[in-house]
């Protein structure tokens, strides 16, 4: 059996774990035999009811949330310098709870992402397809199209550089 571990960062989301919710129970489903997911959670400074679906969503899997009113708070959207930096410090502190993972892979979901119900099998096909290396090298390098379903979603736009942009779950 293969291991997942599935890690998120989320604020705000509630819509985004029912989705979660509804998708991961067709792919457990789909994939019982064959993949063993764990999900590792961090929420901070949530404004909605967030902390509840997160809950919910835990409740008959294996996994692990951590929940923190962050005395600095940030609510910033866009291509920011300053928000590659507190995404970072809060990443980190993910990878802080969680620890040293014993999985076969890692997933890092973005909570504004909907994915196509074979995006776990293809993923892990790509890697039984190619030998992909981590360096600088351009040699060791592949470029793996992943598929893509187009989703048609009403555009929220928060992004302030380019409004047709988003950077919010908001079906």
């Amino acid at each position: 059996m293969i291991t997942i571990s599935v890690i998120l960062l989320i604020k705000d989301g509630e819509d985004y774990m029912k989705y979660l919710s509804n998708y991961f129970n067709v792919i457990e489903t789909n994939y019982k035999s064959k993949y063993q997911f764990e999900y590792l959670f961090y929420e901070n400074n949530s404004n909605d009811e967030t902390c509840k679906y997160i809950r919910t969503f835990l409740e008959n899997r294996t996994g692990k949330y951590w929940s923190e009113d962050l005395s600095i708070n940030k609510d910033m959207s866009g291509i920011k310098p300053e928000r590659g930096i507190y995404m970072r410090f809060l990443r980190n502190r993910l990878k802080e709870y969680h620890g040293k993972l014993s999985s076969d892979f890692t997933w890092l979901i973005d909570c504004d992402v909907l994915f196509p119900m074979n995006i776990v099998e293809h993923l892990i096909n790509n890697f039984d397809n190619y030998r992909l290396k981590v360096g600088a090298s351009t040699e060791n390098s592949v470029i793996v199209d992943l598929p893509v379903e187009s989703k048609s979603v009403d555009i929220i736009p928060v992004n302030s550089e380019y409004t047709k942009y988003n950077d919010r779950f908001g079906i």
